[in-house]
């Protein structure tokens, strides 16, 4: 469950209830950094570890997947 939103400019900082929690977000531009609690979160080809996936959708938008345990602050950067 997500329990804060921030938005900005190519940016999202939310908060969710659970430290480790998996969550399908879309964006209209590619993010380049994610972290959870401060900590880089790496690309990953599947969420079987903390981390995130990208895939590419219709009109030039992305689905987000990200997986952290061990932080509820999620905080995405895009260009």
């Amino acid at each position: 469950m997500v329990q804060r939103v921030e938005y900005g400019d190519r940016s999202l900082r939310y908060r969710t209830f659970d430290k480790d929690a998996t969550e399908v977000l879309r964006f209209t531009y590619r993010p380049i950094h994610i972290t959870a609690g401060g900590e880089t979160l790496q690309g990953r080809s599947d969420l079987s570890g903390e981390g995130y996936t990208i895939g590419s959708l219709a009109a030039s938008d992305f689905v987000i997947r990200v997986r952290h345990t061990r932080s509820n602050e999620v905080q995405v950067q895009g260009k």
